[in-house]
């Protein structure tokens, strides 16, 4: 079964599984050789430690000893030079006592030797210093006898020093048998990993064959596959020839239909040059056509006026010189004369600007519409229309935009909203945008009388009228106005209303260059009456 999966198996599976199999080897020997190698420096830094708790324990014994002898010479002497030494190898003693204690902090059994060697090592340096300190031995200095006295003191010191260095030898004894099982460990340690490295490196000349074993027979069966890539390379070439025959022919035919291709667009291009000269024309021709007409309206203005302003000038007459002779129906029909002939006036003037806006070129700039609509207000805020009139100012954002257009939007939108709130009690204009819409929508909003909103798609044409003239004078020209210049400055206007309940005119002049429209305290909310 393992044969027949071997067999089966491609060049690149097997040479990648041999391959494989000595890496996982190799890591495995590097794993292993690395945690030997931890844990023999481990077992060495505990042996250097068990040197150093050795030395230490061999100081605390040569100053113990240091410390008896020096004893006995100041007490046969005196001398100061000897106690100055007494001092130091007491104090040698102790911090080698408390380096043992430090050292051994992990070894439970060594710590309760040292704790029975602190206290003996205290008491036994207290009492050579009051051996050494006593007055008895000051006063007697110079005495022969004072070595007597000093041996008053022999029997506890000398028990306190046997014990003491039976301590210090069964310290000595624990540290000897720790290196000694360390260094066995080290040992065992070395003789693993060089197990281990026998393994691997058997393992690794085995893997080594395996893989020559397998490029071998991959050679073999390389070599019977080139064979037959020889035999099929032969029948290769002659379809080959046959292709590049057939190819040959199909290019033919490809240049036959990349000429007819150029063909067709050579044709379009002098179509294209012809269509350019009928643009050119009918652009001359259009040009023409509006010159005309802006020759024919101040004709017709100027052609207008003349014969208007000879029936209010000839009618006023009549009414300053016959008026009395005239009946009262008769003054009555004369004042509508009038009337008709200035309403004809103002007709012609708004026909006239709303041709002129058409046709003034659009300079565009940063413009503050907070103050262009300070601006507009303040002019009606004295006017009598104006008076009585809530005006209330939203915060606005700045514009990209021609002002003195915008000031003819604001203008017409004004009178508009001033007429129609005209006879209200309580009258109430307001200007805001809304900062939901990119760019911000601008609004002017009115309690007044209001519309029908099904007549909405009609309130922007010329001539246009939803309220009887005898109610509110205008020639309809007004909205047509204000809808022309949003619609040339890439915007957009509506309006929204209900019977007597205001109305609402909304509109965009299209992308907003700079500026930010401050966020408004509250929400807008309908103008009630």
């Amino acid at each position: 079964m393992i044969v027949r999966n071997l067999k089966l198996m491609t060049f690149q599976t097997k040479l990648a599984t041999a391959y494989s199999l000595a890496v996982v080897i190799l890591c495995a020997m590097c794993v292993v050789s690395y945690c030997n190698a931890t844990k023999i420096e481990e077992t060495r830094q505990w042996g250097r430690h068990s040197s150093a708790v050795l030395h230490r324990n061999e100081a605390l014994a040569e100053n113990l000893a240091r410390l008896e002898e020096i004893s006995f010479e100041y007490a046969g002497t005196s001398d100061p030079q000897a106690l100055a030494s007494l001092d130091v190898a007491r104090t040698g003693a102790l911090s080698a006592a408390h380096d043992l204690r430090s050292l051994t902090a992990d070894n439970l059994s060594q710590q309760q030797r040292l704790g029975l060697l602190d206290p003996k090592l205290v008491r036994y340096l207290g009492l050579l210093r009051e051996a050494i300190m006593s007055p008895a031995i000051a006063t007697a200095a110079g005495n022969a006898h004072a070595p007597a006295t000093v041996r008053a003191f022999l029997p506890e010191r000398a028990a306190l020093s046997h014990d003491i260095s039976d301590l210090i030898q069964q310290i000595n004894a624990e540290e000897d048998r720790l290196s000694l099982v360390r260094r066995q460990a080290i040992d065992e340690a070395l003789r693993r990993s060089s197990g281990y490295l026998a393994f691997g490196y058997a393992s690794a000349i085995f893997l080594s064959v395996v893989c020559i074993l397998i490029l071998r027979g991959e050679m073999r069966h390389r070599a019977a596959i080139q064979n037959e890539l020889e035999k099929a390379q032969v029948s290769l070439e002659h379809r080959v020839h046959e292709r590049t025959e057939d190819l040959r022919a199909a290019n033919l035919a490809l240049q036959a239909q990349i000429e007819e291709r150029k063909r067709a667009e050579r044709q379009v291009q002098q179509l294209n040059a012809s269509l350019e000269i009928r643009v050119e024309e009918r652009t001359a021709e259009l040009t023409q056509v509006v010159n005309e007409l802006d020759s024919f309206c101040y004709t017709v203005s100027h052609d207008l006026r003349a014969p208007l302003r000879h029936v209010d000038g000839f009618s006023r007459i009549l009414e300053s010189e016959f008026g009395a002779e005239l009946s009262d129906e008769a003054r009555r029909h004369l004042r509508r004369i009038v009337q008709a002939v200035n309403r004809m006036g103002r007709l012609i003037d708004d026909l006239l600007d709303l041709s002129r806006i058409g046709r003034k070129k659009l300079i565009r700039r940063r413009v503050s519409v907070q103050d262009l609509v300070e601006r507009s207000v303040a002019n009606y805020r004295d006017s009598p229309d104006g008076r009585g009139v809530e005006w209330r100012i939203d915060p606005l954002p700045d514009f990209d935009c021609d002002p003195g257009l915008l000031e003819v939007v604001y203008a017409n939108l004004i009178a508009n909203a001033v007429k129609f709130t005209r006879g209200l009690p309580h009258r109430v204009i307001q200007f805001g945008a809304l900062d939901t819409s990119s760019p911000a929508t601008l609004f002017v909003r009115d309690n007044g009388v209001g519309f029908d909103p099904k007549y909405a798609d009609k309130l922007f044409g010329a001539f246009q009228r939803l309220h009887p003239e005898d109610d509110f004078e205008g020639t309809g020209i007004g909205l047509a106005t204000v809808q022309r210049i949003v619609l040339r400055h890439g915007g957009s206007i509506r309006a929204e209303s209900q019977p007597g309940s205001g109305a609402t005119f909304y509109f965009t002049l299209g992308a907003q260059t700079e500026g930010a429209l401050a966020r408004k305290l509250e929400e807008v909310k309908h103008v009630g009456v």
